[in-house]
């Protein structure tokens, strides 16, 4: 299992700063240590496969390589079990290049699996999302699901998904939805939730542009706990957002 820490919390009352870590793998931990993860199964319940491939039936169609003949170069920041790639996959009918990144290699594993079994070529990479391992503007997608509500440092992670876009590219980003059934979860892993409002906001913060947030699709239980929005990296250098340097 990977080591060091993720910010969750740190602010300052007075002269008094407070700040609440969590270990990197945490989420990834059961599946580093060879036991199942707990969440898998309500993974099943809520119908996050199911959701993440009505979103995707909507989106792929639309997404671009640029140039007519090269394979559209796809990156899941974060990659979990592989559910949310196995969707851009599958609603994607022309050829694609994917990585898939994650800290966990546990995780990494799990994804790994699952796209052997669906016989989808995925190039899996271990790495920490505020330290991509890949050139500047190298994805034409990048797709992010469950990540960003769980530590503090989202700021250094969207700036390296920024990066690694090329100009015009597109980021599609799943989060949890504010909302009372979103609650038990958001205290049990300690995690921040969104508002569509405030999901646009710390996109068009971090340097997207046309950042717009997608209609909920999917079943019940997925719609009312998650919620995506879609943005492009914006043609020309937005010179009021600092740029990341990468690794």
């Amino acid at each position: 299992m990977t080591t060091g820490t993720l910010p969750l919390v740190s602010t300052w009352i007075g002269r008094w700063h407070i700040a609440v870590s969590r270990e990197v793998g945490a989420l990834g931990a059961p599946v580093d240590a060879g036991k199942p993860l707990r969440w898998h199964p309500a993974v099943q319940r809520q119908g996050v496969p199911l959701g993440y491939q009505a979103v995707m039936s909507v989106l792929a169609p639309h997404l671009s390589a640029g140039e007519a003949g090269r394979p559209l170069q796809a990156l899941d920041c974060g990659v979990g079990a592989g559910h949310f790639t196995a969707a851009l996959a599958q609603g994607y009918d022309a050829p694609l290049a994917c990585t898939a990144t994650d800290v966990s290699p546990g995780l990494l594993e799990a994804a790994a699996q699952r796209f052997a079994a669906l016989d989808i070529p995925v190039a899996t990479v271990q790495a920490d999302s505020r330290r991509l391992p890949f050139p500047s503007c190298q994805f034409d997608v990048v797709i992010q699901a469950h990540m960003l509500e769980h530590h503090s440092d989202w700021h250094r992670s969207l700036a390296e998904m920024l990066r690694v876009l090329r100009p015009g590219g597109t980021l599609i980003v799943a989060v949890t939805r504010r909302s009372l059934l979103s609650l038990p979860l958001r205290l049990m892993w300690h995690m921040r939730a969104f508002t569509p409002l405030s999901l646009c906001q710390l996109l068009s913060f971090s340097g997207f542009t046309r950042v717009m947030p997608l209609p909920p699709v999917g079943p019940r239980a997925f719609r009312q706990l998650t919620l995506f929005a879609a943005a492009r990296k914006p043609l020309q250098p937005n010179l009021n957002v600092k740029p990341s340097t990468g690794v």
